[in-house]
């Protein structure tokens, strides 16, 4: 069992505890009954000699570690964060077959982990767009209009989040449309291809892109594969009981302004 004490932390919060006589409390989503969850104010330290770990896409890292920040403060729980390339996330899972929570970032980039999954939580939204260079593409609102200017598209790696995503507008659309295209390119590297090329778009989630150094174009082929970000409760978890309050916690009114904040649908 992973269990880490913390007995000098553990002795000083539980004095601050008693002269502060409660915790803050969150407002808390109960209709899913799969993820129960207290207020902090009656069992704020319930998970001091828990540790859980969780496996997060890297352009989720900025949610996924503000959120983690004031669970841990307010619960006591360990929440350890690996970040990584989806790609990369998953064969460390499949390798150490250990680890409490997985960050989804798309419908579909967990379908080779499914034997690790136990349930499964929507936490919000995002949608991929075309990004190009500034000012390029003035007035350019459909897929026609790109294909009419010759416009070179790349994708990102099929393994990643966005490049499923980017390989199924391919095939949806490569029948109507004779595509210029790169794939393969890594996540991370995407929006090289727009320093390196004029007459070129790129996929990526809209809300990595950088609105003051490109531009953003919202096609409806895109728009119809809007892409669910999924907490999932891994069945090798150690810590249930935390691992469910986390889930139920990432799920909060706090925890959605903070994915709201960064850009994802949280409605």
């Amino acid at each position: 069992m992973r269990k880490i004490i913390k007995i000098f932390k553990v002795m000083i919060l539980s004095f601050i505890f008693v002269l502060s006589g409660c915790g803050r409390n969150f407002s808390i989503d109960r209709n899913n009954n799969d993820f129960r969850s207290v207020s902090f104010s009656d069992e704020l330290l319930n998970f001091y000699f828990e540790t859980i770990l969780v496996y997060c896409p890297l352009n989720l890292e900025g949610p996924i570690m503000e959120i983690k920040d004031i669970f841990e403060k307010e619960t006591g729980c360990e929440v350890q964060v690996n970040s990584a390339p989806v790609k990369s996330l998953k064969e460390q899972l499949k390798i150490s077959k250990n680890g409490e929570v997985f960050i989804s970032e798309s419908s579909d980039s967990t379908e080779d982990i499914s034997l690790y999954v136990y349930k499964t939580k929507e936490l919000a939204g995002h949608k991929p767009v075309l990004a190009v260079k500034k000012n390029n593409f003035a007035g350019v609102t459909s897929l026609d209009n790109l294909m009419e200017n010759n416009v070179f598209i790349s994708f990102s790696d099929f393994d990643s989040g966005i490049g499923g995503v980017s390989e199924k507008f391919l095939k949806l659309c490569s029948e109507k449309y004779d595509f210029y295209y790169a794939d393969n390119i890594k996540e991370e590297a995407i929006y090289k291809a727009l320093d390196e090329y004029d007459n070129c778009a790129v996929v990526v989630w809209k809300e990595t892109c950088d609105m003051e150094k490109f531009d953003v174009i919202e096609i409806k082929e895109l728009d119809e594969l809007y892409q669910p970000i999924n907490a999932i409760m891994l069945k090798c978890s150690e810590a249930d009981e935390a691992t469910r309050e986390f889930i139920s916690f990432l799920n909060s009114n706090e925890a959605r302004d903070i994915f709201s904040k960064y850009g994802y649908i949280a409605d």
